[in-house]
């Protein structure tokens, strides 16, 4: 994403990620990603083109969804080894990370 400004084609950033999203979650591979300042639109594109594979949204920071459900609210920051906990109790959770033993 190197070629385009994020702030002036904001749709075609949000186009390739949802696009990159598909082809990582395609090969069964997790795909983790920040966005900033998206929106609900933006959210239901990604999901779109992502599509038949998951997306879970992590919002820090306050919540100005107002359609899209939010998987995990993480307040703020001031404890990033608990929102990494957090995060990756929710992904053990919904079974997207396994136990793995050799």
């Amino acid at each position: 994403n190197v070629d385009i400004d994020e702030n002036k084609e904001r749709d075609e950033y949000i186009r390739r990620l949802g696009e990159v999203s598909h082809l990582f979650t395609d090969a069964g591979l997790i795909l983790i990603t920040t966005i900033s300042n998206v929106d609900d639109y933006e959210i239901e594109t990604i999901n779109a083109l992502n599509s038949p594979n998951d997306c879970r949204v992590i919002n820090i920071g306050p919540n100005r969804f107002s359609c899209t459900k939010v998987d995990l609210q993480i307040d703020s920051l001031n404890d990033i080894t608990g929102a990494v906990v957090k995060i990756k109790e929710l992904l053990t959770a919904q079974k997207y990370l396994i136990e793995y033993y050799l």
